[in-house]
């Protein structure tokens, strides 16, 4: 961080995180948090300090801490929705940045009488099942199958999260994320459409549905944002209208301490810091 190191996240035989500071990286002092902190996700060092990605039952918080470990305080970008989670692309001693999808996915739908179905697929040495299942959740298990390690085990409803529940699409096929939004596996596009066309016919369900109708309105269309900082205090928050309607997941953004780069599905953006 500049002052010194951080050690921060959740111990064996610890119920909540903790987080210590060093100035060489040999005995480390605790500094207190804040109750409500279950987990914490991510520490990226700024401009005389470090920003936390903290999760706890309120869902995920950011806080700024100096360089020496002291002055923990929350962040607030007020720019931005209520509940909206952040992963930074770039983490270094000149800032952190990321592209955010701050779309409100809280919609109803009617589960159809279509039966259940099962989507299995393997590639690139792991097993992939998808259960598309006729009470509105969607059940993914991901395994490595050599090791036979569970590397996605999640149940999702796709009636309250419409596209974080089945596999979203990306510039490599579609795209398996954990709940933090983070890339576990790709499979190719046509290997996942086919084994889902397939599935969906013999069980007579209607194609790419999954079971469920589609709102009147249409899906929503997803909306992008930049976030982005060099001392995590001053934030850069901008909407990417031209990139409305895509995933994150197409992004990679970096920032210099002056200036954040943008890399969108091979077109670059620049930004000033403020």
């Amino acid at each position: 961080s500049g002052g010194g190191f951080y050690l921060a996240g959740n111990l064996d035989g610890t119920e909540a995180p903790i987080v210590a500071f060093s100035t060489v990286g040999q005995s480390w002092a605790p500094r207190s948090v804040p109750e409500g902190w279950a987990s914490i996700d991510g520490i990226h060092a700024v401009e005389s300090g470090v920003v936390l990605r903290t999760v706890g039952l309120d869902g995920q918080e950011l806080w700024r801490a100096d360089a020496d470990g002291s002055n923990l305080q929350r962040v607030e970008i007020p720019a931005l929705p209520d509940n909206t989670w952040i992963w930074f692309d770039n983490a270094g001693s000149r800032g952190v940045a990321g592209v955010v999808d701050v779309t409100d996915y809280d919609i109803d739908f009617e589960p159809s009488s279509a039966p259940d179905y099962a989507v299995t697929i393997e590639h690139d040495g792991f097993s992939i099942e998808v259960h598309v299942r006729g009470d509105g959740f969607v059940d993914t298990v991901i395994v490595e199958l050599v090791t036979g390690d569970v590397v996605l085990d999640v149940s999702r409803n796709l009636s309250r999260s419409s596209v974080a529940a089945l596999p979203l699409p990306s510039a490599n096929g579609f795209a398996f994320v954990d709940d933090d939004g983070e890339l576990v596996l790709e499979v190719p596009s046509e290997l996942f459409d086919d084994a889902l066309a397939a599935a969906e016919g013999e069980a007579g369900a209607p194609t790419g549905g999954g079971g469920l109708v589609e709102p009147a309105g249409g899906f929503p269309v997803p909306d992008l944002w930049i976030v982005a900082s060099a001392d995590a205090i001053s934030w850069l928050v901008e909407d990417l209208d031209d990139y409305h309607g895509q995933s994150y997941l197409y992004s990679r953004a970096a920032v210099n301490g002056d200036t954040v780069a943008l890399d969108y599905s091979g077109d670059w953006l620049t930004f000033d810091l403020p």
